[in-house]
């Protein structure tokens, strides 16, 4: 299938140092305008993804915008899960992997049942 492979590796990476980023989303202060960056982040990877989904001629989505949404939250969700959780049976090209099988199962489940 020619699904696009929804890259976690960005914020694997950027979540690579857990104590970092417990510093950065857990203890730090936040200005208001970082703040509103933050907020403003998910949305925007979101629209980027829906394109990826309406451009991707493999793939018929009847709602490409809320998959999109939903790829992103399983992506943020699971990534932040792991790093703060620092489990030792999973490193970062495994939990990658492991994200984007999950979401191309979910992106095949989405397009129902193949056409005639």
């Amino acid at each position: 299938m020619g699904c696009p492979r929804p890259s976690p590796r960005t914020p694997t990476c950027t979540h690579a140092t857990p104590r970092l980023h417990k510093v950065l989303f857990e203890e730090s202060p936040r200005p208001p305008e970082l703040l509103a960056r933050f907020h403003q982040a998910e949305p925007d990877a979101a629209d980027t993804v829906e394109q990826l989904l309406r451009q991707d001629p493999a793939l018929d989505l009847p709602e490409p915008a809320r998959n999109a949404r939903i790829v992103v939250a399983v992506i943020e969700s699971l990534v932040h899960r792991y790093v703060s959780q620092q489990p030792d049976d999973i490193d970062t090209p495994q939990l990658t992997n492991e994200i984007v099988d999950l979401l191309v199962a979910y992106l095949r489940a989405a397009q129902g049942p193949p056409r005639p």
